[in-house]
């Protein structure tokens, strides 16, 4: 495989800017005001200099362990072939920092790119595992909307059916997308030979073959309990890591209030913004905790200002930290 100097596979993936970014730029600058109409600056100076630090470490501490079994979950998609922690962190850290600086997610595309790079595994197969990492998430955000529903005061049968689709549809995406995997074997020899060899099925194939061993941690239903298992530890400490963010502001408000921000957050994400969702991500969080629980506007913004220097700013600097280590630079990975 062709690699620059960096020994990193460039592709290009990088080289064109879509259209879609600079609406993400402009969306993200209205919500940038939107957020800092008729805010006391000292409000949000007052509220981030008398944060608790406790409950601040707490959330820190909870960001992390979720970002560790991420990426414990990420590693247990490649099985059975072994990948070493260590790459895996490495990858998905480098991933999420381009995430956070280019549009698109093309840190998602990077990460597979350079995990597979460095395992010796096709992008293709490596790519597959992304998805499932995606419909993971999907069905999990869905999770935390029912959950909310059930816990919650009344709510429409609308509402009610977009978590239910969430997750029915999402689980019912795992269990096709691992038989296929499971299957594919048996799919060729049902095919006609003539019409795999000769047309852009057959070209195709090897690529589609790869790209269903990645889904082979979908094989089994022991493996997909070990899916969820990760999925359901990520996402609740996630969870934790928003409500202790809340307390260490003196927000005394239920652990629904977190999951509420989440889904919500969740759902805005594929609103173009800026890349590290800034503004939008602001916005959403602070007008979030002023309809639904009557925060004042400078505390909810003081709160996204906080979660958000945690949850980017973190990323940020590990995948900066094990871009040195791997002896890299933004323009390698990027280009």
């Amino acid at each position: 495989m062709p690699a620059p100097q960096s020994g990193v596979p460039a592709d290009g993936w990088a080289s064109r800017v879509p259209a879609r970014f600079y609406a993400g730029l402009a969306i993200s600058a209205v919500c940038t005001a939107l957020a800092l109409q008729g805010i006391s600056l000292e409000g949000v100076r007052d509220a981030l200099w008398h944060v608790q630090p406790l409950w601040l470490l707490a959330s820190i501490f909870f960001f992390i362990a979720s970002y560790l079994a991420r990426t414990a979950r990420w590693q247990m998609l490649f099985r059975p072939r072994r990948v070493t922690f260590s790459n895996t962190l490495s990858a998905l850290s480098i991933g999420y920092l381009l995430s956070n600086l280019l549009p698109a997610r093309l840190g998602d595309v990077a990460r597979a790119v350079l995990l597979g790079w460095r395992e010796n595994i096709s992008r293709a197969n490596a790519l597959a595992t992304v998805l499932v990492e995606r419909v993971s998430d999907g069905i999990m955000v869905g999770a935390l909307l029912l959950t909310l529903l059930v816990v919650a005061a009344p709510v429409s049968d609308d509402a009610r059916a977009v978590g239910v689709l969430a997750v029915a549809g999402g689980a019912t995406t795992l269990i096709v997308l691992g038989a296929l995997s499971a299957h594919v074997g048996t799919l060729r020899q049902r095919l006609n030979e003539r019409l795999v060899r000769h047309t852009l099925l057959g070209r195709m194939w090897p690529i589609f073959a790869s790209a269903a061993e990645g889904l082979a941690g979908l094989r089994s239903p022991r493996a997909l309990a070990a899916l969820s298992g990760w999925s359901v530890a990520v996402w609740t400490l996630n969870t934790l890591s928003y409500w202790t963010m809340l307390l260490a502001l003196d927000l005394s408000l239920p652990l629904t209030a977190a999951m509420l921000i989440i889904v919500v957050t969740g759902l805005v994400a594929i609103v173009p913004s800026s890349p590290g969702y800034i503004g939008v991500f602001h916005f959403t969080i602070q007008q979030t905790l002023v309809q639904a629980y009557r925060v004042e506007p400078s505390i909810g913004l003081s709160y996204a200002l906080l979660i958000h220097a945690v949850t980017y700013l973190g990323t940020t600097i590990l995948g900066l930290l094990f871009l040195w280590r791997e002896g890299l630079s933004l323009r390698n990975v990027a280009v």
